[in-house]
């Protein structure tokens, strides 16, 4: 969805709640005021909501006192007034309005809420859960949070290990292509970068300092990732991860990410904010930390600082992967058992 498409449908949202044939050179700031009070209260994503599709903002206001649902952040909030205040600056240039209502009107920018590392006892609860454990189904989520007999061992079971084990970032890892991971002088590589056999399916890093080539973790190996790379290879697929798929701003493991927050949630490790998929990062980067290492030393491993270009091609010296191979295997939690996880 573009931004047009988003812009015109948050001016779309104001004007339901003014009527449309209300006099635009009428609307005052306390209309927008107003308006504003009822997105700081408006459900997220209410128009794919069963009880709120079809319902005003108030209406669906109003009926999430009940349902409880999130509400939009300020953020998004201020994005709904960037809209509207756009439009109102044309209306004002082209001689419709005196003066634009929204100047002045948006939320203090709020503070990201700080993302936790998870604790190695909420690890071994997550990974004794249903997702990693055996779930009752393996396609929806709200089932594969209730105790079954199926194995999930798609994206969704390594990717978070590989964050565990890495830190390299959701989206980094769910377009790995199979011949992203490989030997390289007697060890195993994933090679994060832009290039690769599914380039024309838009793969990205998120800086090009993020392009960087990580040896694979010795606890993901006793796991079967090497096994599960190899039924990629054999299964001639060009994805190492071939059911992790982009949202429709492009964006890789998007609605992954928002769905295992829901997860957290239902298996009872969160409630509110702080943990959420990037825990794992965070947890990665703290135990580089308790091993010794400045983050000087080890931001490069995670993609903070400049790119490791001379590794573009997964082309190395063999000091310096060893060297990334006693980073990465330094990573370690004491007291997680993931013992009933291996094959």
């Amino acid at each position: 969805k573009s931004r047009m498409d988003e812009a015109c449908r948050d001016i779309g949202i104001f004007i339901q709640t003014v009527g449309p044939s209300f006099d635009m050179a009428s609307i005052t700031k306390k209309h927008v005021r107003d308006w504003k009070v009822l997105l700081t209260k408006y459900p997220v994503r209410a128009t794919e909501v069963t009880e709120l599709r079809n319902l005003t903002i108030a209406e669906a206001v109003a009926a999430n006192e009940l349902l409880k649902r999130p509400v939009l952040s300020d953020r998004t909030v201020n994005r709904y007034l960037s809209s509207l205040s756009a439009f109102f600056s044309w209306a004002v240039a082209n001689g419709y309005m005196a003066d634009n209502p929204c100047l002045g009107m948006s939320l203090p920018k709020e503070r990201r809420s700080k993302t936790l590392p998870f604790t190695t006892a909420q690890l071994n609860d997550l990974f004794s859960s249903p997702l990693f454990n055996g779930a009752e189904s393996d396609s929806e989520w709200r089932l594969i949070s209730r105790p079954g007999s199926i194995k999930i061992r798609d994206h969704r079971f390594w990717v978070p290990l590989i964050m565990l084990f890495s830190g390299a970032r959701p989206g980094e890892i769910g377009q790995l292509a199979v011949s992203d991971v490989r030997e390289e002088h007697g060890h195993w590589i994933m090679h994060i970068t832009t290039e690769g056999e599914t380039h024309e399916q838009g793969k990205s890093v998120k800086t090009e300092g993020s392009m960087r080539v990580v040896p694979i973790h010795q606890e993901l190996i006793k796991l079967g990732f090497l096994k599960y790379h190899g039924e990629r290879l054999n299964a001639q697929d060009k994805q190492l991860f071939p059911g992790a798929k982009r949202n429709e701003r492009g964006q890789m493991m998007s609605e992954f990410s928002r769905e295992f927050g829901k997860y957290l949630t239902r298996i009872g490790l969160k409630s509110g904010r702080g943990l959420s998929l990037y825990s794992f990062r965070h947890g990665a980067a703290d135990a580089l930390r308790r091993a010794g290492f400045l983050d000087n030393q080890f931001g490069f491993i995670l993609g903070h600082t400049e790119g490791s270009m001379t590794g573009r091609y997964g082309i190395m010296a063999q000091g310096d992967i060893a060297h990334r191979v006693k980073l990465i295997n330094s990573i370690s939690y004491n007291g997680l058992n993931l013992g009933h996880l291996l094959e």
